[in-house]
């Protein structure tokens, strides 16, 4: 693949300061010599750093090395496809049962192990005429596909190990047969036009005839046709209506297919044991929190209208979380943090984190490896869809799953519920299906997913759809301008500022509720002040606040008054200073007259005017 401008590999300019080439560049230059295939640079979690990296095809050392010039990059991925001639199937450890079954004529002349534990890259050449897809999880879970338009790690040269050392040979027959049942390979015919050669797909348009004959099969089966019916009316149906029709296996995977969903898979469930009580010995655990009384191992619902800072808010619990920091209360040892942001493009997520870091004291550095941020506006967001009435799991989903297990994530913040569950809100079993199965993608050690929702229309309401939304998870946050259950005095304003966070459900602690300002780009909680929402308790905490403030506002050469009209009123000073975020002047106003009265505060002479009049202000006693 080299062509003659290529350079000496040695001749290469060096990238670090002490004269060395940068590894990862090492790598990417041994695998275009030795190889020959066209290279990308890619950041830890295996994505390629360039936006244009579909059209990157190296064809000498020089250009491996502008590839590489930002030295931003950690691995080296591959690209899959015609570009490169080869095409893989990446076993993960989910597809380990798939591939013990089959190893032994899987007839793989080179293959890699991965970082992760049992994962497999078996590389295969593309066979002459053919063309092969990326797929996710079609030939079986946890078994993938990296073909046209796609890319992989090299992880021979990231620790992983060469199992098979040889170039890689055609794939087997049945394998080739399996990859054409599920519509992941196709033949691909040349024709001469104009005196150019033109590619075109045989199975031009196989998409509409297979989603056609697959809504006929769904029909059929619900009005209660057998499956001999089904057959013969789908293969006449596929022989009389297309040209040209589908291949007649491709008919007959459609038919099984669509009988499972109807049917439901005839798989036995995995059995769970009974508690042996013989083993539960002395105390129990302690119950895991990862942020006091808020968080912990378990679904987590947060709920509120469009445009309350929800998103915003994770994300400053997630940089908390992911660096150890406190923020609504103290935080554990650092955590490995994922967020799905349906919502927001790449510049949105840093224009938003800027303002976070700075709070804490953090670098973009800090994040990395600890918080994990994926914004996907624009992308198929659904993890769940309905076939044929029925609530089912999306490819996505499996991608979801190895980005998760891949950087051992501890919690998973999922940012909309709207875009990421395709069902019906409002039914029960679906909402329960989601929320079950988003649980159940981390099962060998402690996972919080956290789902981010909107509320319904209807005025008071807290959540959107069936009440088994709330009875899934084992905590619901609410964020709003108010508290859900205060009312507000007539007339008075909502400071647009301000949003309440509110702990409305919680399995294993009290209701709780927080206040947070809008400040320089970031939300900042108030101090807790707990659940003391009455008259009284305001009262108490007011008077507190004022008495508090007194010796601050000395401090800083403002004598306070007691005077409405004067620029050192103590209630205005007060407020103005932010020492009172979550109480108005006229509480405060309330609060000083108490205290007036209670000779707490008194007014006294504290000095002349310059005519020699006596100047009154406040004073502790």
């Amino acid at each position: 693949m080299r062509d003659s401008t290529a350079t000496d590999l040695h001749a290469v300019k060096p990238t670090l300061q002490d004269g060395s080439l940068r590894p990862v560049l090492i790598s990417a230059l041994r695998i275009f010599e030795e190889h020959g295939l066209p290279v990308i640079p890619c950041n830890g979690s295996k994505q390629p750093i360039l936006k244009d990296w579909t059209n990157a095809n190296p064809r000498n050392d020089g250009d491996v090395k502008m590839l590489f010039a930002s030295g931003a990059a950690e691995l080296v991925g591959v690209r899959t496809g015609a570009v490169s001639g080869i095409f893989a199937v990446d076993v993960d450890p989910e597809g380990g049962n798939w591939f013990a079954e089959n190893i032994a004529r899987l007839e793989c002349k080179r293959i890699h192990t991965t970082r992760r534990e049992c994962g497999r890259h078996l590389l295969y050449k593309i066979p002459p005429g053919w063309r092969v897809k990326n797929s996710v999880g079609k030939l079986a879970p946890g078994v993938d596909t990296r073909g046209e338009g796609g890319q992989l790690i090299w992880w021979p040269e990231h620790g992983g190990r060469v199992v098979e050392d040889d170039v890689p040979g055609l794939p087997p027959q049945w394998l080739l047969d399996e990859l054409v049942r599920f519509w992941i390979a196709e033949r691909v015919d040349t024709e001469r036009v104009n005196g150019h050669t033109h590619s075109t797909r045989q199975e031009e348009g196989s998409g509409n005839r297979n989603n056609t004959l697959t809504k006929m099969a769904g029909s059929m089966h619900r009005l209660g046709f057998c499956t001999a019916a089904i057959s013969d009316a789908l293969h006449q149906e596929n022989s009389q209506r297309f040209e040209p029709p589908l291949p007649g296996r491709e008919v007959d995977a459609i038919i099984a297919q669509a009988d499972k969903w109807e049917r439901g898979s005839t798989s036995a469930p995995t059995p769970c044991a009974a508690i042996d009580w013989d083993k539960l010995v002395g105390d129990p655990p302690p119950r895991t929190w990862w942020i006091k009384d808020w968080l912990g191992p378990s679904p987590t619902l947060t709920s509120g209208a469009g445009g309350t800072g929800k998103t915003r808010l994770w994300q400053a619990v997630g940089t908390a979380l992911a660096t150890g920091q406190r923020y609504l209360e103290a935080s554990v040892s650092p955590l490995r943090v994922l967020m799905w942001l349906s919502e927001d493009t790449e510049d949105e997520v840093w224009r938003t984190q800027a303002p976070i870091n700075a709070h804490f004291g953090l670098t973009m550095e800090d994040l990395k490896d600890r918080l994990h941020i994926v914004p996907r506006q624009g992308q198929d967001n659904a993890l769940l869809d309905l076939t044929h009435g029925k609530p089912t799991f999306t490819p996505l989903l499996n991608e979801l799953r190895q980005q998760i297990n891949d950087r051992k994530i501890d919690v998973l913040v999922l940012d909309n519920l709207g875009q990421f569950f395709g069902g019906n809100e409002n039914d029960r079993h679906q909402a329960t299906f989601f929320v079950n199965g988003i649980a159940g993608l981390v099962r060998d050690r402690p996972f919080a997913p956290v789902l981010l929702g909107h509320v319904a229309r209807s005025p008071g309401s807290e959540f959107s759809g069936s009440a088994a939304w709330e009875n899934a998870v084992r905590m619901r946050w609410y964020v709003g301008p108010t508290l859900p259950d205060q009312k507000l005095d007539d007339g008075e304003p909502v400071d647009s500022n301000v949003i309440y966070l509110a702990r409305r459900k919680a399995n294993y602690a009290a209701k709780d509720w927080r206040r947070l300002r809008f400040c320089n780009g970031l939300l900042i909680p108030d101090e807790p002040e707990g659940l003391r929402l009455d008259q009284a308790a305001r009262n108490d905490t007011a008077e507190r606040i004022l008495l508090d403030a007194m010796p601050r506002l000395l401090a800083a050469g403002i004598q306070p008054t007691d005077g409405r009209t004067s620029n050192d009123y103590l209630p205005a000073q007060t407020v103005a200073k932010g020492y009172a975020p979550r109480h108005s002047k006229k509480d405060l106003a309330a609060a000083m007259h108490r205290l007036m009265g209670n000779g707490r505060l008194r007014r006294e002479v504290v000095g002349k005017y310059a005519n020699r009049s006596p100047r009154y202000g406040l004073v502790l006693s």
